[in-house]
């Protein structure tokens, strides 16, 4: 790989080898980013000639084909790509990365291992890789994607090249909690350049790993103190992340790591239940029982995983049926089973019907199709405990 300064390329990233980049009919993808992001990320490829690629955050695998078509013709290029999902919602379930024998005839599997349903936390040190170029593009929701190159910086060379994509998300009014990668962006001590692109905000990045970044990773341990806009109870991959932090990052370090982990996780608790008393907390929900204790929860995502964990901290057993209509694709959520919901017979009793799912135009449409059925519908676990 070259070890070209990243301030003082000698090309322009965007326009470098563009017929390499057009090689492939990139009309068939499913791509998040624009061809102005991709180039962007094909031209650094293409002048640095990275050895080890790794991509977090694949979804359908538009970037993947993008990374692949960048290396195809580099002896030695390898790329690793982590989805901790193993399918994606896209109007629809997909397997994740599915785009890649869409948009290739001959898919260079020679040079690419895809890694579904895993954090990297899990796998990083099982591969034992060292990487040069790297993308990560992942949940959005501070902190994921700091906790992500926190992981992985230990595996990344010196010089090597590391992009972020959707740095000015939270600028849109439907996405004001998507986040994280500005704030890794700006905590990161090191190089960083974008593509030149007039008239818009620019929404991706790349930085270069230099010693400083290795020496001010302080700062980045720093912006775990700012809210948390993913909830901490989602903990399926936080024992992993916490594990791997312990054996390449500092005491004091990993003291703000817990620190700031104990702190969110008590202002969610609080934002749930109204108090941060675990006893009182308790109460309010044997007393919400007490009225209705004939409870449905509706939605298999991070909400009700959330839900679940603060079942355990106050020591409830978790005893309720869990509806989801994608139950065909995830059969439980945190150990507990997920039904398939009934649409069709109404109820001649009250039932109670709590809503965890995240996306509220699709939570709403849940709302008025069972409330014609009968049942007692509350938007939240906050909702129903208010009665």
């Amino acid at each position: 790989m070259l070890k070209t300064h990243l301030t003082n390329l000698p090309i322009i990233p965007e326009q470098f080898e563009l017929n390499h980049f057009q090689e492939v009919d990139y009309s068939k993808l499913h791509a998040k980013m624009k061809s102005i992001q991709e180039k962007f990320i094909n031209g650094l490829i293409r002048h640095y000639k990275p050895k080890n690629l790794i991509e977090i955050g694949v979804a359908r695998g538009g970037t993947t084909v993008n990374l692949l078509n960048a290396i195809s013709d580099i002896h030695d290029s390898f790329l690793v790509s982590i989805d901790k999902l193993n399918r994606y919602y896209d109007n629809g379930w997909v397997s994740i990365g599915s785009d890649v024998e869409t948009a290739f005839q001959n898919v260079p599997f020679d040079k690419w291992k895809l890694i579904t349903g895993s954090d990297p936390s899990n796998v990083l040190d099982v591969l034992s890789l060292r990487y040069d170029f790297a993308v990560i593009d992942t949940e959005h929701r501070h902190p994921v994607e700091t906790l992500n190159f926190l992981c992985l910086l230990p595996f990344l060379n010196d010089g090597a090249i590391v992009v972020l994509h959707d740095v000015a998300l939270h600028l849109r009014v439907n996405r004001v909690d998507c986040y994280a990668t500005r704030v890794l962006m700006s905590s990161v001590v090191a190089p960083k350049l974008t593509h030149r692109y007039e008239n818009e905000i620019q929404n991706i990045v790349a930085f270069q790993v230099v010693t400083d970044t290795r020496k001010y990773i302080d700062n980045v341990f720093d912006s775990l103190f700012l809210r948390w806009s993913w909830q901490p109870a989602d903990v399926d991959d936080i024992e992993a992340v916490r594990n791997l932090l312990k054996k390449y990052y500092s005491n004091d370090q990993m003291v703000k790591f817990e620190q700031a982990y104990e702190q969110n996780f008590l202002l969610d608790q609080i934002k749930v239940f109204g108090s941060e008393d675990i006893c009182e907390n308790k109460k309010v929900w044997q007393g919400a029982v007490k009225r209705n204790n004939n409870i449905i929860f509706y939605g298999a995502g991070r909400n009700m995983k959330f839900i679940i964990k603060y079942f355990a901290v106050l020591d409830i057993p978790f005893e309720y049926t869990i509806w989801d209509a994608n139950s065909i694709y995830f059969r439980d959520i945190s150990g507990h089973p997920i039904s398939e919901p009934d649409f069709e017979t109404r109820i001649d009793k009250s039932v109670s019907l709590i809503i965890t799912i995240l996306n509220k135009d699709i939570a709403n449409k849940v709302k008025l199709q069972f409330e014609s059925l009968g049942y007692r519908v509350f938007m939240s676990l906050a909702d129903f405990l208010k009665g």
